[in-house]
């Protein structure tokens, strides 16, 4: 029994990349109050899109505030169609009450990693390793991070299945831009200023992004089978538009390999 009016909220960004045969962990933390909540036990499922089972409901590990799930590279075998329609079902245990949270998730031959890093960032902007507060032991990683997810997010919501997408420096410019224009943001606010150097560099590395996101093209592997499908030919990722035949509003395409 959950109680409704209590909102916790999990720490859901992009959808779970599940790499097929291959033994890996997937993790949920949850949150309320603007803390890390601790569970006292967790359960994990993966589902498909039809609701049958692929790994059935099994207990999860809690990891200080974390809870997590192995994967054996045996549940999730070779012979597995690749998919984007699972999803991932956590009961949670919290102050004694269950909460089932649901997760969306891939089955990929390969997840899309990143590319940039701080080096990247100071390259672009040498004063960054100086204007770096002693609190953030990570360096500048949080926006680095919170970049990829909304580009991610971006991908897909025009269409685009992001472990289908062959070359990630393709998204390195858009990324480089979107992080910068996050870091300058959060400057110019800690200030309280209305406008000033900060919110200056915002302004141009946000307008950086928009120019670099329209621009980006990348080879794909529509047929899912590990190799882009036509090495002289690319996808952009910004789709054009028509003004003789408006596209609808929202077209989600989905592509399968059996």
């Amino acid at each position: 029994m959950a109680l409704l009016d209590t909102y916790y909220a999990p720490r859901i960004r992009v959808p779970q990349m599940i790499q097929r045969a291959k033994t890996q962990i997937v993790e949920l933390i949850v949150y309320r109050n603007g803390a890390e909540v601790t569970p006292t036990s967790a359960t994990y499922q993966l589902l498909n899109e039809d609701g049958t089972e692929i790994i059935s409901t099994t207990t999860a590990n809690i990891v200080g505030n974390k809870i997590q799930y192995s994967i054996a590279s045996s549940l999730v075998p070779e012979t597995m169609s690749l998919t984007d329609g699972l999803f991932e079902l956590w009961e949670v245990e919290i102050a004694g009450l269950d909460y089932t949270f649901q997760r969306p998730a891939y089955l990929c031959r390969r997840p899309l990693y990143p590319c940039i890093s701080d080096i990247d960032l100071e390259s672009s902007y040498s004063d960054l390793a100086n204007l770096l507060p002693a609190s953030y032991t990570d360096g500048w990683q949080r926006y680095i991070d919170e970049a990829w997810v909304r580009i991610i997010e971006r991908l897909r919501q025009l269409g685009n299945l992001p472990y289908l997408i062959t070359e990630p420096q393709a998204l390195r410019s858009s990324h480089l831009e979107l992080s910068l224009a996050l870091i300058w943001r959060n400057m110019h606010s800690s200030l309280g200023q209305s406008n000033g150097r900060y919110l200056d560099l915002y302004r141009e590395s946000i307008k950086s992004y928009e120019y670099a996101f329209k621009q980006i093209s990348f080879r794909y592997d529509m047929d899912e089978d590990g190799m882009a499908d036509d090495v002289d030919k690319r996808k952009a990722g910004f789709p054009m538009i028509s003004t003789t035949n408006p596209p609808s509003r929202y077209n989600r395409i989905r592509y399968r390999r059996y």
